[in-house]
């Protein structure tokens, strides 16, 4: 049997619009999805056809029926998430550091591409492997869980939106990601990373020592194939005169010397195509691993040495507004435990690192079908 809630209009609401009410009880889901609901019979007044711009009368009762679970997804989201790469996903390697039913940060391992390339279009992915999740997550619910359920989550079919990447990381960087599980928080948080509002710091081992303690690297970027130039091996240029080049602009702080490196936490206040690798280079520097933008002969000392075997470079934390409560968002991801490892190994003190990242970092490959970890 569906299940429903209901609603009975009160004095103060007397007169006024159907779609605002119901915007007032849902403050999370746009008036665009409300005339949605209330055109489909979702939402009813009097158990009658209704309108969503309608004028309600005190004693009124509005009826909200819940998201049949045979809706949670489109045609061509259980397609995706049932057969191909998704369907091929057996474990879960991601951490979950932040979810709710609007979005979710997770902390990415080294090595997982955050989406399909080209060069790999067949590879499993960070958001294959959230697919898969959520598809896990999606079992039916108890009437008491129902009833415990926000209003918004109880009537609003929000899988039919494929959850989706906000922004970036490169593949071999590790650390923090935010996903949106709705086009309401995608389009907020995009707009947030376009106005510079998404405060993302990311840790970093470098050759040597920067000019100054902390400071600011401030130099445009272009991608090799705008700009029109095709040789070394690196994928962007920097500096004045190029061709398609967009400002960039990164913050430096560093954290701790030991000799022949430093631990350094960047800053991105923009967010280019490998803009901290790219902007190391301009100002004479590299990052420890980093084949592409940096040092090889280093490198191979460094991964001889301290065990470096990837660029030592990590998503370690965001800070943000949540995208429909507005509330503070500040999650850290622990550094891992290959990097930890190189930092002992290069003679860095146990607090180099802020307290928030040198937490033991605690592996959650999780198999699915299974509540195991291991």
């Amino acid at each position: 049997m569906e299940r429903t809630r209901t609603h009975t209009v009160t004095q103060k609401q007397q007169g006024k619009r159907l779609d605002r009410v119901l915007r007032d009880l849902m403050p999370d889901i746009s008036l665009g999805r409300i005339a949605k609901l209330v055109r489909k019979g979702r939402i009813q007044v009097n158990e009658g056809k209704s309108r969503h711009q309608q004028r309600l009368n005190a004693g009124d009762v509005i009826t909200f029926r819940e998201a049949p679970m045979d809706d949670e997804w489109t045609k061509k989201g259980k397609a995706r998430v049932y057969s191909g790469r998704v369907g091929a996903v057996s474990e879960i390697e991601f951490t979950v550091l932040y979810e709710d039913e609007h979005m979710m940060v997770v902390d990415k391992p080294a090595g997982l591409l955050v989406h399909a390339s080209n060069s790999e279009p067949n590879a499993i992915t960070l958001i294959d492997q959230v697919l898969a999740y959520v598809a896990q997550q999606q079992v039916t619910v108890s009437d008491a869980e129902s009833d415990a359920r926000e209003l918004g989550e109880f009537v609003r079919p929000t899988p039919k939106f494929q959850p989706s990447l906000v922004h970036r990381i490169d593949r071999d960087t590790s650390g923090a990601v935010i996903i949106a599980k709705t086009i309401e928080a995608l389009q907020e948080l995009t707009r947030m990373i376009k106005k510079r509002e998404v405060d993302k710091r990311y840790i970093g081992l470098v050759k040597g020592s920067l000019k100054n303690l902390e400071g600011e690297i401030v130099a445009p970027i272009a991608r090799r194939d705008h700009a029109g130039k095709h040789s070394g091996r690196s994928k962007v240029d920097v500096g004045k005169g190029l061709k398609a080049a967009k400002p960039a602009i990164t913050r430096y702080r560093v954290l701790s010397q030991a000799g022949n490196c430093s631990l350094v936490e960047f800053e991105l206040i923009t967010g280019r195509t490998h803009q901290i690798r790219a902007h190391l280079k301009h100002v004479g520097s590299a990052l420890v691993g980093d084949d592409e933008y940096g040092d090889r002969t280093f490198n191979r000392y460094a991964k001889e040495k301290f065990g470096v075997a990837r660029q030592f470079l990590h998503a370690s934390q965001l800070r943000f507004k949540h995208p429909s409560t507005k509330k503070n968002i500040d999650v850290a991801a622990p550094l891992p435990e290959d990097l930890m490892c190189a930092l002992d190994a290069a003679g860095f003190a146990s607090d180099a690192l802020p307290p928030a990242l040198a937490q033991e970092f605690e592996t959650n490959v999780r198999v699915l079908g299974s509540d195991e970890e291991e």
